[in-house]
């Protein structure tokens, strides 16, 4: 029994002296500095570190504008050795976040092409007819070629404006439809405002007919008129009193508030009212 005490009160010096307790020490420290490691250094590390110097590798100066290039060759300077150095994930992660914003803010020419490509679109899915949706359609693939040409924004943006301009001219279907209303309200009788002179009136089926006295004889003008927004225009067509009366047009404003037609022309300070 003595001699079995003796044994454990000898292994317990060997273990617990003060040398083995710091070995002890040094190996939890040890062990704890590797496990730490380990949960920073992850395969993901790798893969976060050849992603970002990937894309520094592609950002070629000739895909960007001119204006952009000294921004460029700057975040590769800065980022390049930091991605290769930087071990711990937790301090890399930081940096490709920083790299990634870096990148974001200045846009290739390919990206900056295809987002007003895209803005180009959006204007002719709104276009109403067919005709003018292949007019657009023809503008834009005008614009695409014409893009990789410009070396600077300014430039492409003096392009894009220029046939964003002649898109928008198009009658979109909104457009299309808030004309259709007005015509039906300026298919009516007209007369000059305050009086019953030089009525005419204007037919839903797009006829104009007014009549008229020339040197005693009563006859009409005859023809067309069609909106274009709120521009209407007459087409006199033909004199049933003069045949050798040469057609014109005659050009209105449709004021939409007043309800009343206002002249232009030959017809300016005129105003008509229906009755």
């Amino acid at each position: 029994m003595s001699s079995t005490s003796s044994v454990c009160k000898r292994l317990c010096v060997r273990l617990f002296n003060r040398k083995s307790i710091i070995n002890y020490i040094i190996i939890s420290l040890s062990s704890v500095a590797i496990l730490f490691g380990l949960m920073n250094y992850t395969p993901s590390v790798d893969k976060m570190r050849a992603k970002a110097l990937d894309t520094i590798s592609k950002m070629s100066t000739s895909e960007y504008f001119k204006e952009d290039i000294s921004t460029v060759n700057d975040i590769k300077a800065e980022y390049k050795d930091k991605l290769k150095q930087q071990i711990l994930k937790q301090d890399l992660s930081k940096t490709v976040s920083k790299f990634n914003k870096a990148v974001s803010k200045v846009k290739t020419k390919p990206e900056m092409i295809k987002s007003l490509v895209k803005k180009l679109e959006k204007y002719r899915k709104d276009i109403y007819s067919d005709e003018d949706k292949e007019s657009a359609k023809e503008l834009i693939h005008k614009f695409k070629i014409g893009a990789k040409e410009d070396s600077s924004k300014e430039a492409l943006k003096d392009r894009y404006l220029d046939i964003e301009e002649q898109i928008l001219r198009f009658k979109t279907v909104k457009q299309h439809e808030e004309e259709e209303a007005r015509k039906v309200k300026i298919a009516a009788r007209w007369t000059v405002a305050g009086s019953n002179e030089y009525p005419f009136k204007l037919s839903s089926d797009g006829n104009f007919i007014m009549p008229i006295d020339m040197n005693g004889s009563h006859g009409y003008l005859t023809g067309k008129w069609e909106l274009d927004n709120t521009t209407v225009t007459i087409h006199i067509q033909k004199n049933t009193v003069d045949e050798n009366y040469k057609p014109y047009d005659w050009i209105f404003n449709y004021d939409e508030d007043a309800d009343t037609l206002v002249g232009t022309g030959q017809f300016a300070g005129w105003e008509y009212t229906k009755y």
